[in-house]
């Protein structure tokens, strides 16, 4: 299995953010040339249908279980 983030968890939204789509990409590339399963985690909601494209686990971290 491949775990990686293409959306990195941060306290302050001024730090790195992660890649992003261009982040869902690269696993998208790796899974296909691997044939490894990709493991990511879902940060936003609105995200999920983009995580459903490549991930064939999505994890929902700690922080992101509190409703704020």
């Amino acid at each position: 299995m491949l775990r990686g983030g293409a959306f990195k968890p941060r306290t302050s939204p001024k730090s790195f953010q992660g890649l992003k789509e261009e982040g869902l990409e690269i696993l998208k590339a790796v899974k296909k040339e691997t044939n490894l399963p990709v493991i990511t985690e879902l940060m936003d909601a609105g995200d999920l249908d983009k995580l459903y494209e490549v991930a064939d686990v999505i994890q929902i971290g700690s922080r992101n279980m509190q409703n704020f």
